[in-house]
């Protein structure tokens, strides 16, 4: 997942929580913490 796309997942969280379905704070942050870490392994193996 590039940069673009991985925007494009955090606009989606934003629209979510705009039309109220949000999840808790912890749950969110464990998952876009586990995205980042992803992303980050990605790139040193390229």
């Amino acid at each position: 997942m590039g940069r673009e796309q991985l925007r494009g997942e955090i606009q989606k969280g934003v629209k979510q929580l705009d039309a109220g379905e949000f999840y808790d704070e912890e749950t969110v942050f464990n998952e876009i913490n586990a995205e980042i870490d992803r992303v980050e392994a990605e790139q040193q193996g390229s």
